[in-house]
């Protein structure tokens, strides 16, 4: 006959409850999709002043504040199944709106795009980079 004691019954109920918690903060941490875009050097521009960032067209000249692409690593031969034109992305998204002074949402755009893992792609003296960025806002 084996003997239960109550505080080793608790105890793997505490260590139960606390993992399936951890695991359940890790799923909503997982990045929803991967989307590539083109970086074509007209839309989206090096920025001059920070290194490994990335400014949109749309996004310089406001004072509220600023959307950009923040690069981690370079990666070579991935295989996206659709790249996507990042101008085409924005302007025609609910965070475009061509008839306010202010035409693009930056801090709406960075909540989407957070949830995404991004690359841009690119090309270069018959090489591909795909760039792997993050969405990122800063207030002014």
């Amino acid at each position: 006959m084996i003997n239960y004691n109550p505080m080793m019954k608790r105890t793997a109920f505490t260590v139960l409850l606390t993992l399936l918690f951890v695991f359940t903060l890790y799923a909503q941490e997982q990045k929803k999709d991967t989307l590539y875009f083109k970086l074509d050097g007209e839309y989206v521009n090096q920025s001059l002043y920070v290194p490994n960032s990335y400014l949109l067209e749309d996004t310089i000249g406001h004072h509220s504040g600023i959307f950009y692409f923040q690069a981690t690593d370079t990666l070579f031969y991935l295989k996206p199944k659709k790249v996507l034109c990042l101008k085409e992305f924005v302007r025609s998204s609910k965070f475009y709106n061509k008839h306010n002074t202010k035409k693009l949402d930056d801090y709406r755009l960075w909540e989407y795009l957070d949830r995404y893992q991004v690359f841009l792609i690119k090309e270069d003296e018959n090489k591909t980079y795909y760039l792997d960025v993050y969405a990122s806002f800063v207030i002014e």
